[in-house]
């Protein structure tokens, strides 16, 4: 059996290989074409279409619209299977010569062209009469998981029912983005095709260097590199490695490379044109439609010394309905590899610590690294006593469970439960480690007990009960003082300014700064305004510890921090040898003191955080030192060491491409403190972009997120409880939208806050934009931490009620690294975010 003999036999398929290319494309627009309700799958390719234009022009294709896979069969599937086939015909002719089976890695497989022409090839064998086919596996590998969809749901079953026996003989794997077998198959006698894979303009050189990496890895007996001719020089530049050229022969595929397959894609062209004339779908359709490929380049590295056969078992050749989205997550802590940066902050150094870094850097990740290198440095001696604390009772239960991994199981007692982490070393007769929510450290290391409100209603009825008391006694002009009086305005006076800032008698508040509270009316330096707003505050605390009608006695968890400093000030003594906060940027000065009080030694407080999530504080977030009174008797505090980590390893690449300007402009308004700037980690998910979505009314966004949520489940959304079912999280609270949701879909939705899911990440985030925040001028911290909660999908839900400062913030996001919706959504986005006049808004 001959190469030319396979290509020759393939050749004369050509018709029924354009007939698989258009019923793979027809399936999938059909079983997404509705003909009552909602559909954007027209606008979707249409879109598409104008993107994957950029590329011709040397820009980015974000391969992320769910069209993506039917465009690509509409208009490259029969070209690149024409580009493939010689070395296709090859792999398969040494396979059945030398007896040996063979595994193909295709990078950047796309719609899994070289699958196809992989098993045309070996259907062309069978048909001829070789009966001894060894065994053939392709791992389809691709950045794209709605190319890889495509591929293995629609592309692969067309083929496979016109060509059933070369399909079934070839066993087909589909992963998103890692570039390594993950599925746990033995790697035997691997060949590497490079499909395209240097066409992104994001990083060449870096992606250059992972394929030289997994070459040497791997040690593939050839390697077949494609692309368009414009990028032939970083193909050359891999030629050039003096490693690699000592195992490989070097053989350059020419531009006009003779392509086996030549003529018209009569049959292509036609159901081209019954698009455009059925559905407007604008889809670009020349006089002719052939299936030469103008711009093909390549190269074939071949193996100087051929290794042994060795044979690997042939295991479940169905197509996957739900791919792997990009690099395995990590389920165990300590399988968890860390970078040089992460390594270096993780390092214990008898100096105070500040660890910054954007969403997703592994802030906690660190964190948990750097108490387990303490642990093991000091033996775990029985002696030491490690705080870590964090906001989030969620992040509690994960740190728990972090540590619990991390540390050695023979070697401690776990005497605690997923909301308060107690570790207790061998020998010892304390707890060594406590990881507690930090709402708690008053009740479990103050031992302040009593009953505890934190309704809003609650709260704000017993300050409004303050206002009435003040303005009777004052003989007050509420109209007057209107804006002063406001019980929200005054509960936010009292947490970050009385309390927060610790100004804690009337004469110290009147005469300081009210530090991060600019957005707020200015107060004058001892004004009335200020002694009607102490006076408020210090009956609402009366009110607090006296009751009133209707509302028993109690604290807030401020007032519980306000006791325990007070402890901490007076006969409170220090408990912990080692501090760790989590989120620090939610901490007031008032906050960090309890922490400065509660350590033994002050150069053991590590903090972590970011300042652009400070949800609880906005602007007014910062870290100070630690006050007179809690170095008393303490080691002297050293300067501290602060360290950045770079990138976001879990947010998707496109997604932190899209909030950079958000993030930059955080950190332009903060000229006190160091924001770090989110920036996308090079082996980081691609994902999707964000998607922006418009709709006039609950039940049209409920038709539109449901529909969105069904194309995008291809990203493998992991499910949450016992039926798997796979949520769309609304945040900022919306309950109307969600209740609308899960009336027609039973559990689809859910909605929270952030405060409540700080530190949290989800599969599928939608922010409705139409919900304010509760401290208005902090809308920009807010909406950044709700946005880099996702780690797949996130979804910007536009109405006609959306907040006015929303509107100016999408306008930050740039255009090309939005998904754009449907044309209704592409209208509002003219209108309403770009503000253009009526006669230049789309029709």
């Amino acid at each position: 059996m001959t190469p030319d003999k396979l290509i020759n036999w393939v050749v004369g398929q050509k018709d029924r290989i354009e007939t698989a290319i258009v019923t793979s494309v027809d399936t999938f627009l059909e079983k997404r074409r509705i003909t009552h309700g909602y559909s954007n799958v027209v606008y979707d390719l249409r879109q598409t279409q104008e993107e994957s234009t950029l590329l011709a022009k040397g820009g980015d294709f974000c391969y992320d619209r769910f069209t993506t896979g039917a465009l690509y069969g509409l208009f490259y599937q029969g070209r690149r299977i024409n580009t493939s086939l010689k070395f296709a015909a090859g792999f398969v002719c040494e396979a059945i010569t030398d007896k040996k089976p063979i595994e193909i890695f295709d990078l950047g497989a796309g719609a899994g062209a070289v699958h196809l022409a992989v098993a045309l090839c070996v259907e062309g064998a069978i048909q001829m009469g070789v009966t001894a086919l060894p065994a053939i596996r392709i791992i389809n590998i691709d950045i794209s998981p709605v190319m890889l969809d495509f591929a293995a749901n629609y592309s692969a079953p067309a083929f496979n029912q016109l060509f059933p026996e070369g399909f079934g003989h070839v066993i087909a794997e589909y992963e998103s983005v890692s570039w390594t077998n993950s599925m746990g198959v033995e790697i035997v006698n691997p060949y590497i095709v490079a499909s395209y894979v240097f066409d992104h303009s994001d990083n060449k050189e870096a992606v250059a260097k992972t394929f030289r990496d997994i070459v040497e890895k791997f040690d593939p007996e050839q390697v077949v590199l494609t692309t368009s001719w414009k990028k032939q020089e970083l193909v050359e530049s891999f030629a050039q490695d003096e490693q690699l050229s000592k195992k490989f022969i070097y053989e350059k595929i020419p531009f006009k490379w003779d392509l086996p397959i030549k003529g018209p894609m009569s049959t292509l062209q036609d159901y081209r044109k019954e698009l455009n004339a059925m559905h407007g779908a604008g889809l670009i359709n020349h006089d002719l439609v052939t299936w030469n490929e103008k711009s093909f380049y390549g190269a074939i590295f071949r193996r100087r010394q051929a290794r042994m056969a060795i044979a690997f078992e042939e295991s479940d050749t169905s197509p996957v309905n739900k791919l792997d989205l990009y690099q395995s997550r990590v389920k165990i802590r300590r399988d968890l590899v860390l970078s040089q940066t992460q390594l270096k902050a993780a390092k214990p150094d008898g100096r105070p610590t500040i660890i910054l870094g954007s969403a997703g850097s592994g802030k906690s990740v660190v964190i948990t690294e750097r108490i387990k290198e303490i642990v093991e440095q000091q033996s775990y001696n029985p002696r030491l006593s490690i705080l870590l604390t964090t906001f989030n009772k969620s992040l509690v239960s994960y740190l728990i469970d972090w540590l619990r991994n991390l540390l050695d199981d023979d070697k401690y007692r776990f005497l605690g439960n997923s909301e308060n982490g107690r570790f207790r070393f061998t020998g010892s007769t304390i707890d060594n480690i406590r990881v507690l929510n930090f709402d708690k450290l008053p009740t479990q290391i103050g031992g302040i007990g009593g009953n505890l409100e934190t309704g809003k209603f609650g709260l704000r009825r017993r300050m409004e009960e303050a206002v009435n008391r003040v303005v009777e006694r004052r003989s007050l002009d509420r109209t007057r003082y209107k804006k002063i009086l406001d019980p929200d305005f005054l509960h936010l006076e009292y947490i970050r300014v009385v309390y927060g800032l610790l100004y804690l008698d009337l004469e110290e508040y009147q005469k300081s700064e009210r530090t991060g509270r600019g957005a707020t009316p200015r107060l004058l330096y001892n004004s009335t305004e200020r002694s009607i707003i102490w006076d408020c505050v210090k009956e609402y605390l009366v009110i607090l510890n006296d009751g009133m009608p209707g509302f028993s006695t109690t604290d807030t968890i401020y007032t519980r921090r306000q006791k325990l400093y007070r402890g901490l000030e007076h006969d409170l003594p220090a408990r912990f040898t080692h501090i760790f906060v989590d989120e620090f940027q939610d901490c007031t000065l008032a906050d960090y003191q309890l922490f400065y009080g509660l350590a033994k030694d002050l150069n053991e407080v590590v903090l972590t955080g970011d300042y652009a999530q400070a949800v609880h504080l906005g602007a007014s977030s910062q870290a100070p030192r630690a006050m007179e009174i809690f170095q008393e008797g303490k080691p002297a505090m050293k300067r501290r060491n602060i360290h950045h980590l770079k990138g976001s390893y879990r947010l998707p690449f496109r997604i932190t491409e899209c909030l950079r300007p958000l993030s930059e402009h955080i950190n332009n308004s903060r000229s006190d403190v160091d924001v770090n700037i989110i920036n996308p980690y090079r082996g980081a998910p691609p994902g999707a972009r964000p998607i922006l979505v418009y709709a006039s009314s609950e039940e049209q966004m409920m038709t539109k997120l449901s529909w969105i949520h069904h194309h995008y489940q291809i990203f493998n959304f992991e499910g949450f409880g016992a039926d798997g079912k796979r949520f769309i999280t609304i945040l900022e609270n919306d309950q109307p939208l969600c209740d609308r949701i899960n009336n027609k879909y039973a559990d689809l939705a859910t909605t929270d806050t952030i405060l409540r899911l700080k530190g949290m990440e989800k599969d599928c985030i939608v922010w409705s934009t139409r919900v304010p925040v509760n401290t208005p001028g902090d809308e920009d911290y807010f909406v950044y931490t709700i946005l880099t909660r996702t780690r797949s999908i996130l979804i910007i839900a536009m109405f006609d009620e959306t907040i006015p400062r929303y509107r100016e913030i999408v306008k930050l996001f740039p255009k090309d690294r939005l998904m754009i919706w449907d044309e209704e959504t592409e209208q509002y986005y003219q209108k309403e975010i770009l503000n253009l006049p009526a006669a230049e808004v789309m029709a």
